[in-house]
């Protein structure tokens, strides 16, 4: 047996025995967190009213410093719409998470990089 199997082996032995030794990193959440924090760009964040997942995520957000931060982002923009539920379901809820989408893009799209295609909102008659 060669000597990098046995110190595998002694890993593995050592880890059966006494578990995972290592400090435990952020949680799912926080990673999210820290992940928006670190997010350069430009981020639209829909929340609908009537959702009882919005609610909690904010309930967490409110809570956690590391959310309260996040949701100071210079870069974030929250739309709260009060009358939706979680999937939008309706079809205007629905119609106004498409325009609101499609603002922001058009809001973020550099219009100097060659190529990039930008398309006129469709007319209202």
């Amino acid at each position: 047996m060669g000597w990098e199997a046995l110190l595998t082996l002694a890993a593995k032995v050592r880890l059966a025995l006494h578990g995972n030794t290592q400090a435990p990193g952020p949680q799912y959440p926080q990673r999210m967190a820290l992940g928006l924090l670190g997010f350069a760009r430009p981020v639209l964040l829909l929340l609908s009213g009537k959702d009882l997942v919005a609610h909690e995520f904010m309930q967490h957000c409110h809570s956690d410093p590391i959310w309260q931060q996040a949701l100071q982002h210079p870069a974030l923009h929250t739309v709260q719409l009060a009358d939706a539920d979680h999937t939008f379901s309706y079809s205007a809820q629905w119609q106004q998470v498409l325009e609101l989408t499609l603002q922001h893009v058009l809001n973020h799209t550099p219009e100097h990089v060659p190529g990039t295609f930008v398309p006129n909102p469709p007319r209202r008659t």
